[in-house]
């Protein structure tokens, strides 16, 4: 049974959204759907029964002014993908605590697509059974396209996180915690197309050996960070090394490096490295005529600096 609806109003008055919340009258679903939907709706909230009564069929709504969806405790293995596509404007999506073994079957579910063009934002938060979020072969397009934020956190049986084959050049910042199934981050391929990465952060994956993996023999290639600005690695405990392969990698605009308690990591990359504007290494500042020797102490044995801070999380 439906217990509470979360949802936001604009209210004209303050100028300004403010959460409501619309308890459950009976047995009636349709009755406290459609008593929040006559509002200017924004943000929705969606636990456990509320999924299954929708699923199967006891509500048909439009959500087209719902911009920010949360479901929580589905005991489904599959996402509920005729739920979503009645949220057309949909910009944010927060699955938590849920029984979901993958997230996007686009290859079975062509039809419903178009309910993630605007999506902006994603977080993915206690799916312990969630084994890819896309398969390997899944091709971007115009699905995801404006995908900005990825968020996955205690996620321990996936393995992959973005598939080799896609283009993620949209998103600014990419957070990964505690997803102990992961060897590696994704592949050099998959580097090349962030083109707008801001913020990268992994914390606590402690498979994990290498950020990114190796394709093949590769004699030389360069990998550019365009406009990563923040880089933090916490607590990866068996991590060796950003990239062992023969990568010259760069980061224009780096700013901020942080690297703590990876106790195996003993050099960042096994090719070239440069990062000319870097201005703080673990929170201390370093002025340019420091880069150089950050730089050698970074390729040959950074295991001295990179393991005697605390954690900022």
């Amino acid at each position: 049974m439906l217990q509470k609806v979360n949802y936001e109003i604009f209210n004209e008055t303050k100028e300004d959204w403010e959460t409501m919340h619309v308890e459950n009258e009976g047995n009636d679903l349709n009755k406290t759907i459609q008593k929040q939907v006559d509002f200017n709706v924004k943000e929705l909230t969606l636990i456990g029964r509320d999924i299954m009564s929708i699923r199967e069929g006891e509500i048909q709504e439009n959500f087209d002014k719902v911009e920010i969806l949360q479901l929580i405790k589905d005991e489904y293995a599959n996402i509920p993908i005729q739920i979503l596509q009645e949220f057309n404007n949909l910009e944010k999506l927060i699955l938590k605590v849920s029984s979901y073994e993958e997230i996007f079957l686009f290859g079975e579910d062509k039809e419903h697509t178009g309910a993630f063009t605007k999506l902006k934002d994603l977080e993915l938060h206690g799916l312990f059974n969630l084994k890819c979020i896309w398969k390997q072969d899944f091709r971007l397009n115009s699905i995801l396209q404006n995908l900005d934020r990825l968020v996955v956190q205690y996620c321990p049986s996936l393995t992959v996180l973005l598939p080799s084959l896609a283009s993620f050049e949209n998103i600014t910042s990419l957070r990964v915690r505690y997803c102990n199934g992961m060897q590696n981050l994704m592949s050099s391929s998959t580097a090349k197309s962030l083109v707008r990465l801001e913020e990268l952060t992994i914390v606590g994956c402690e498979m994990m050996t290498k950020v990114l993996a190796n394709e093949g023999d590769i004699e030389k290639a360069e990998i550019v960070f365009k406009k990563l600005r923040n880089l933090h690695f916490h607590n990866l405990e068996s991590l060796t090394c950003f990239c062992s392969g023969n990568y010259t990698l760069e980061f224009p605009f780096l700013e901020n490096l942080f690297v703590s308690a990876c106790l195996k990591m003993k050099t960042f990359s096994g090719g070239g490295l440069s990062m000319p504007r870097l201005k703080y290494l673990n929170f201390k500042g370093c002025s340019k005529s420091d880069i150089d020797t950050i730089i050698k102490q970074l390729q040959n044995d950074c295991s001295e600096f990179i393991n005697a801070h605390e954690s900022m999380w």
